[in-house]
């Protein structure tokens, strides 16, 4: 992780001018020093779900920033050298619109004296859906599945608002609430937002649709009601495999879906079980499912694991993320792999992984050295096969014909396997938004960072600390700084500000840590030595 570096304003620059004013003015009288401070812009934005207000601004000297909420408590406060400044307060917590009203900024001097006073107004969100466009699938004749819906909308406010779901009904019947693609409608902007919904059984006839969108508290923030009249208009995807006879199969794409998931960054983590837990395509998955599964008749659990498996290892071409550079990973979501039909092993791993889950299955990855397979544990006992680890069968999902328990000779008598369970449970991680170490004259040089902690998986976390440090060689921990979050919702997000001050006359590095119910559960560490 790198960080930047900031030298403060000299004091001894300060005391060599109050020396030579007493030199202009014998008589022994000082000039008051007032503060200056100037606003030079501000404005409201997102930082990745995180409303958010910029300040850039210019001070004479040291200050204190306070920030009031329209309640009158203090959302922020922070200080600043001599110098111009950039600022992000975030307003409210992960994917939520703060609250309406006024918003008192205030700035300090070193004496705590008021020097500046900015009263900000913001008001409630007013959102309206312009069109709707659905897409169809017609999966029998005159008989039509919904698969996604694509709004159009206006965000005529002055904060960002965060779609969670769209409400659905059909001729005044509910058909469900299908959850959107993380979006953000910017402050006086026109954005979309987009469902995959997977509603069966609508017949070749005009319909009225009733769409009721809402926010991450369950409000509804806009509504339509328009007439829909089905009509195939998606592609398709098509696969064919062998399990003691051939198989086809054709399920329609969705280029939404692929688009969204091939923008994101890659997880920071070697835990992937987060690639199973994301929900946006659960729907997809459902779908995809239920349509593999039509040929599989049987009551039987090992017969219905294995034709999962065969799918993924027939259908699905192997191939590595960079031919050029086996130590290169790009891990795909279910959905990637499956539009791609080509990948390598832990993305093999990580759809049948998805699938089984979803058919209710209990699994999990295992990452062996430079291969990813799925463990399955069953109720009951599978003749001739034994559990590989921890009352986990082991399931080959790369290489063509293997079948539950059976495990490649390359792969027996391993004692180096992670075990990640598809599970309801906490995955943390954290990241560096942003580092800066500040130097000051006095010796006491200290760094300001701002972490992006993350709850990935699907239980709410509790009891996490998130602590950093300098360690010096032997990893002696220096002026330990903590925070405790008591709770981290499934899916939640939350920034951390943390000072920490450096050591003196020891060669050390920082490194934030990430510990849940006592246990560290990830660590970052920068790129550089202090001092």
């Amino acid at each position: 992780m790198q960080i930047d570096r900031v030298y403060t304003a000299p004091p001894l620059f300060i005391i060599s001018l109050i020396l030579l004013l007493s030199t202009i003015f014998p008589t022994g009288c000082i000039l008051l020093h007032t503060t200056k401070f100037r606003l030079i812009s501000y404005h409201i934005g997102d930082d990745d779900g995180f409303t958010t207000l910029y300040l850039k601004f210019n001070t004479s000297d040291f200050i204190t920033l306070k920030l009031f909420e329209p309640s009158h408590v203090i959302l922020y406060r922070d200080t600043f050298y001599m110098g111009k400044h950039n600022a992000a307060i975030c307003l409210s917590s992960y994917r939520k619109t703060p609250p309406d009203g006024k918003y008192i900024l205030c700035i300090y001097d070193k004496n705590n004296n008021q020097v500046f006073e900015k009263k900000l107004f913001f008001t409630k969100p007013n959102i309206s859906i312009i069109s709707g466009k659905e897409q169809w699938w017609e999966e029998k004749p005159d008989t039509y599945v919904l698969i996604g819906i694509n709004l159009t909308i206006m965000n005529h406010g002055d904060l960002p608002v965060y779609p969670l779901d769209v409400e659905i009904l059909i001729d005044n019947k509910t058909m469900g609430s299908y959850i959107t693609l993380p979006t953000i409608l910017a402050p006086g902007s026109i954005g979309t937002v987009y469902s995959f919904t997977y509603i069966k059984n609508i017949k070749s006839e005009k319909h009225q649709i009733q769409i009721f969108l809402r926010n991450t508290d369950g409000e509804t923030i806009a509504d339509a009601s328009y007439p829909v009249s089905p009509h195939e208009n998606v592609s398709f995807l098509r696969y064919q495999w062998h399990y003691q006879k051939e198989y086809q199969v054709k399920i329609p794409s969705s280029e939404a879906l692929y688009t969204y998931y091939k923008t994101q960054n890659r997880l920071n983590t070697d835990d992937y079980a987060a690639y199973v837990f994301d929900p946006y395509d659960d729907m997809f998955l459902k779908m995809f499912t239920e349509e593999i599964l039509r040929f599989y008749k049987q009551n039987d659990d090992v017969g219905k694991i294995n034709f999962v498996a065969s799918f993924v290892q027939k259908s699905l071409e192997y191939m590595e993320d960079d031919p050029s550079d086996p130590e290169y990973e790009y891990p795909r979501y279910p959905v990637e792999m499956l539009i791609d039909k080509h990948g390598d092993c832990e993305d093999k791993a990580i759809l049948t992984a998805a699938i089984l889950d979803y058919i209710g299955y209990n699994v999990s990855l295992l990452r062996l050295p430079n291969h990813m397979a799925v463990g399955v544990h069953l109720n009951k006992s599978i003749p001739g096969y034994s559990y590989y680890i921890k009352k986990y069968y082991y399931l080959e999902t790369t290489q063509k014909g293997w079948r539950l328990g059976n495990i490649p000779k390359e792969y027996r008598n391993i004692s180096d396997i992670t075990v990640y369970p598809i599970s309801c449970r906490p995955l943390l991680i954290h990241s560096w938004k942003n580092a800066t170490h500040y130097f000051t004259t006095d010796g006491k040089d200290f760094v300001k960072i701002k972490i992006l902690l993350e709850n990935l998986g699907e239980e709410t976390a509790k009891n996490v600390e998130v602590k950093a440090g300098f360690f010096s060689g032997d990893n002696q921990c220096y002026n330990g700084e903590t925070i405790t979050i008591p709770i981290l919702e499934a899916r939640g997000e939350k920034i951390l500000n943390m000072k920490v001050t450096v050591p003196s006359g020891i060669s050390t590095i920082l490194k934030t840590q990430v510990y849940l119910n006592s246990k560290m559960v990830d660590e970052k560490k920068s790129d550089s030595w202090f001092p």
